[in-house]
């Protein structure tokens, strides 16, 4: 046991989803607990003044502009804990995001990877992927997880005609991969309402009943922006490719927050109690699921929305989540 107050500190840009989920949401609220502190400053700050103070520096996503950075703290006698939420060895080159992940970038982030004490990261596969890569010995699961000071689940399911889709361009290619039956569903159930929040693709048809949201920020109130949607279902086609096979069940856990059930792909992490599984890259498949949850929610029939809720509440509330960085962090020191 750690005997002493353990001080962490982290940096941060923006405060979007992943920062939320990963960095400076999920450290804020463990620096709420008796024997921890948890600083947040910008990347510009003036680190060499300043790191005697803490035992951690804590790096979300580091990539080579964090390089000296993080040889500086561990220069200092800091332990070095770095976590990724994505596969940024395997970005696919229609992802928008592979565009800065040339080879010199990967190396860096290959570098701090293996000058770290602990990496961490979200998913089993992302776990074998880094240590593949790397052949770092202490990768540890911390899985993403609902922010319970802050949000509560759905009370109840929702039996609203309501469809969301929330993403951005970087999942273009996985929505275009159930297009077919998408638009299908969309033209058979004018009597549904399909909500397309931040990215409208060209290739799904622009009938009555399909609406388009701009994106709301902070992360904050894109929770509440959802909610307010009262979606019956939440849909998250995803391609199967390597990259996406180590992507979190983060909307299925902001679908069960919002109340409504879940279509996603039949992809190891996606296998969870509730969601209604499609076989991937199978478009009829998706379009049956969604069928199928449409008529349980037509007869106000449970969809499997009980079943997720009882999951997450036991499993995947950022308060139990933290337990394991909490164990985590005082076997470094």
């Amino acid at each position: 046991m750690f005997d002493k107050i353990m001080k962490i500190l982290t940096i941060t840009e923006e405060v979007d989803s992943i920062d939320n989920y990963r960095a400076s949401g999920s450290l804020f609220e463990l620096g709420k607990s008796d024997g921890y502190e948890v600083d947040i400053a910008s990347r510009n700050f003036a680190y060499s003044k300043i790191f005697r103070k803490y035992d951690i520096f804590y790096l979300q996503r580091p990539r080579s502009i964090d390089l000296e950075t993080a040889c500086l703290a561990k220069k200092f006698g800091l332990k070095l804990v770095v976590d990724y939420d994505d596969d940024l060895f395997n970005v696919p080159v229609h992802n928008p995001a592979h565009l800065g992940l040339h080879s010199e970038e990967i190396d860096c982030m290959r570098d701090v990877i293996c000058a770290s004490d602990l990496v961490t990261v979200s998913t089993k596969s992302l776990k074998d992927e880094i240590e593949g890569q790397t052949m770092h010995k202490n990768v540890q699961i911390v899985p993403n997880s609902l922010n319970d000071s802050i949000f509560e689940l759905g009370e109840k399911q929702n039996f609203n005609k309501v469809i969301v889709w929330r993403g951005s361009n970087t999942h273009a290619k996985d929505l275009y991969s159930v297009k077919d039956g998408l638009n299908k569903i969309i033209k058979e159930r004018s009597d549904w309402t399909f909500v397309f929040m931040y990215y409208f693709p060209f290739f799904i048809e622009k009938e009555k009943n399909v609406i388009y949201t701009d994106w709301i920020s902070p992360f904050y109130n894109y929770m509440n922006q959802l909610k307010s949607t009262y979606p019956g279902i939440v849909i998250h086609p995803l391609t199967e490719n390597k990259f996406n096979k180590s992507k979190s069940n983060i909307a299925w856990i902001e679908a069960t927050h919002a109340g409504a059930a879940c279509v996603a792909p039949d992809l190891p992490e996606w296998k969870q109690p509730g969601i209604a599984n499609y076989e991937s890259d199978n478009g009829q498949d998706f379009y049956l699921k969604i069928k199928d949850l449409m008529e349980k929610i037509d007869d106000r029939e449970d969809t499997g929305f009980e079943d997720s809720k009882k999951f997450i509440e036991s499993n995947l509330i950022l308060s139990k989540v933290n337990l394991k960085r909490k164990e985590l962090y005082e076997k470094l020191l």
